[in-house]
C-alpha cells in the first residue's frame, strides 16, 4: 500500500507529529471530495514484433511488449481523483509550499492505492493472472499514447483530458495498460 511517507523521502522513517498531523488532515480533505472515477475496457490483443495490437490500434514499445509477453487479452484503464483534488493542491501551492508538498504525497498515494484496488477489481472480472500495470511514460512507453487510450475509454466521461503537451488534467489521473493470459 503506497504511503505518502515514501513520496516526502520518508523511506521507512516515521514521520514528526506536525507531518503526520498534516497527512491525517490533508488526507480527511482529499476523501471528502468523493470517491475516485475510473473507466476500463478489455479486448484480446496480440503482442509481437515490437508491436502491441488491440481493436484496430498498435502500439509501437518494445518495453511494453516485453511487460505483455504471452498475453492473449488486455484491459485498459483511466482513473482520477478529480478536478476538486486539483483544486486543493493549488490552493495549498499559493498558501504554503510545505503544505502543498504534503497533500501532493498524500494524492499520489492515494491515487495509486486507488490504482491498485481497481486493478484488483479487473483481475477478479477477467479470472485470470495479470501483469502490473504498465503507464504511459515508463520506458519506451511514449506518452503519445496518452491520447489513444483516453480515446478509447472515452474518458471525457469521466472528468479526464489531455494538455497539447500528453498531461492528464486533472493532475492526480492515471492510464495504463495490464495484460492477461499465459503469465
Amino acid at each position: 500500500m503506497a504511503n505518502p511517507l515514501d513520496y516526502l523521502g520518508y523511506r521507512g522513517r516515521a514521520a514528526d507529529s506536525r507531518v503526520a498531523a498534516a497527512i491525517d488532515e490533508i488526507r480527511g480533505e482529499l476523501a471528502g471530495l468523493g470517491e475516485p472515477k475510473s473507466i476500463y475496457k478489455f479486448w484480446e490483443c496480440a503482442v509481437d514484433g515490437g508491436i502491441v495490437r488491440f481493436d484496430n490500434a498498435a502500439i509501437a514499445s518494445a518495453d511494453l511488449v516485453r511487460h505483455l509477453a504471452g498475453c492473449t487479452q488486455l484491459a485498459i484503464f483511466a482513473i482520477t481523483l478529480g478536478a476538486a483534488a486539483d483544486t486543493l493542491l493549488r490552493r495549498y501551492s499559493a498558501e504554503n509550499i510545505g503544505r502543498a508538498a504534503i497533500a501532493d504525497a498524500v494524492a499520489s498515494a492515494m491515487i495509486d492505492n486507488f490504482c491498485d484496488n481497481l486493478e484488483t477489481e479487473i483481475s477478479k472480472i477477467i479470472g485470470k493472472k495479470n501483469t502490473t500495470r504498465f503507464s504511459p511514460g515508463f520506458g519506451d512507453f511514449d506518452f503519445v499514447y496518452q491520447k489513444l487510450i483516453l480515446d478509447k475509454l472515452n474518458a471525457q466521461r469521466i472528468g479526464i483530458f489531455l494538455t497539447d503537451a500528453q498531461m492528464l488534467v486533472p493532475q492526480k489521473s492515471i492510464t495504463a495498460i495490464i495484460g492477461f493470459g499465459g503469465i
